[in-house]
């Protein structure tokens, strides 16, 4: 699991709220 991706689906999150 790349931890770049994790931390990219986070970052979508944050930004979508």
């Amino acid at each position: 699991m790349d931890s770049s991706s994790g931390e990219n689906a986070w970052r979508r999150v944050s930004c979508d709220q």
